[in-house]
């Protein structure tokens, strides 16, 4: 079942099918959007039947004042038509890459509050941008991806379906401006609550990414709030992450991303609280980020996390980390200097087939990755086949275990071989 907004509005407004009609025409689609998400079939629990379907955006521009949402439970008063899932929100633009300015919807609510709450399962969005209006402050979040029950008191124990498996194509999150100076998101994505569920955690879990666009973010593109665990084994692919204090960061949980480029966070591409699953990052190009990776981790993290292949521009290891506008930089004796990886307190790290570089050279006094073993086992460090940008690339104390192989540096203004330590 495929239902198009446009001529959805036409209908709801007894307006004639040849009537002519542009998204910016109308001053606030919030309700004509939740009514239209209404219309598809319900789904039963527990039965196997045809439901969910396609909501249609013709390009343009739809401004919403309230947060739009899909809810997996019973009827309520905050969900009125009860159980939808497996929704597709599609955007027209079919071109590879979708813009910025093709299908639009622009957030002109309270600052406080979220575009579009994903409380359901199977869902999909796909070539739409996620904008704010000029005329508010801002936006809590592009996207908030939880249960149906977290802000829905009328729910108890088997009213509602868990959150999960969503599918995200060609989404742009942010302002298009190369500039930090236009973030109005405080977040990209949230996924789960990091204040707890009146009932037993569910997974949240199985999200993936196409070729997404996460652009001029304050806090984090992506933030996994939830400190259950059960918010695992997202899946990147052919993302881009710019302007942000921080690129992609979890409370726990785990992701992996594939060819996924990170430029200009100015806190740390990637700030792992704690992983309780493993991490991957495979060939990942990055630049202009103060830091690439800071591993909280703990004393009992057992979790691997890896970094295999892909190009690391450690051109900004000297800026100051709260300088979003990156106009300082740290003086040569501020002990963080050059600290590009953080490991901390416990777990694994391993680092294969990676260059680290500044802007195409290989010289870097600076840069050094950091273990910190806080507590035994404490931390395992891994290094196979890194170009590295000086003869001394990391630093360790406490409890640290180190293997390195078949690693180079930079010396005397050229490459040698690092010694191996097994």
């Amino acid at each position: 079942m495929q239902i198009n907004l446009l001529h959805f509005y036409k209908q709801q407004n007894a307006l004639p099918p040849e009537a002519p009609l542009e998204a910016h025409e109308v001053p606030d689609w919030s309700a004509t959007i939740q009514q239209a998400i209404g219309q598809f079939p319900s789904y039963v629990p527990g039965q196997v039947a045809s439901v969910g379907g396609e909501l249609f955006f013709p390009n343009g521009i739809y401004r919403i004042t309230q947060p739009i949402a899909i809810r997996n439970s019973k009827v309520t008063a905050l969900n009125p038509v009860g159980w939808r899932q497996n929704i597709t929100l599609r955007g027209e633009n079919a071109a590879a890459s979708a813009g910025w300015g093709s299908c639009v919807l622009l957030w002109a609510g309270r600052s406080d509050e979220v575009m579009l709450n994903l409380f359901s399962a199977g869902c999909s969005i796909e070539r739409i941008a996620f904008r704010v209006s000029d005329e508010v402050a801002g936006c809590h979040a592009a996207i908030h991806v939880d249960h149906p029950h977290l802000d829905d008191p009328e729910l108890q124990a088997g009213d509602f379906e868990n959150g999960t498996t969503h599918s995200f194509d060609r989404v742009r999150i942010g302002h298009p401006n190369i500039t930090f100076r236009q973030a109005k998101f405080e977040y990209g994505i949230i996924v789960g609550s990091s204040g707890g569920y009146r009932f037993t955690d569910g997974n949240l879990e199985n999200l993936v990414f196409r070729q997404c666009d996460f652009r001029n973010i304050q806090q984090a593109c992506f933030f996994i709030a939830s400190r259950s665990g059960q918010s695992k084994h997202h899946s990147f692919y052919d993302c881009t992450f710019t302007f942000a204090r921080l690129g992609i960061h979890t409370n726990s949980g785990s992701f992996q991303t594939y060819t996924c480029s990170f430029g200009r966070m100015w806190q740390a591409a990637i700030w792992l609280l704690a992983d309780t699953d493993n991490i991957a990052l495979f060939d990942t190009d990055s630049e202009a980020c103060t830091r690439f990776l800071v591993a909280e981790g703990s004393a009992s993290t057992y979790a691997p996390v890896m970094l295999c292949g892909g190009r690391f521009g450690t051109d900004s290891v000297l800026h100051i980390e709260d300088d979003e506008y990156r106009e300082s930089q740290r003086t040569a004796t501020d002990p963080a200097i050059g600290s590009y990886i953080q490991f901390r307190q416990g777990g694994q790290l391993t680092v294969q087939g990676c260059l680290f570089e500044s802007y195409g050279s290989p010289h870097s006094l600076a840069f050094h990755i950091s273990l910190e073993g806080r507590a035994v086992p404490g931390v395992t460090f891994c290094a196979i086949g890194n170009g590295f940008p000086n003869a001394n690339p990391v630093k360790q104390t406490g409890s640290v275990t180190v293997t390195m192989l078949a690693n180079t540096g930079w010396k005397n203004g050229q490459f040698f071989h690092l010694r191996n330590k097994i």
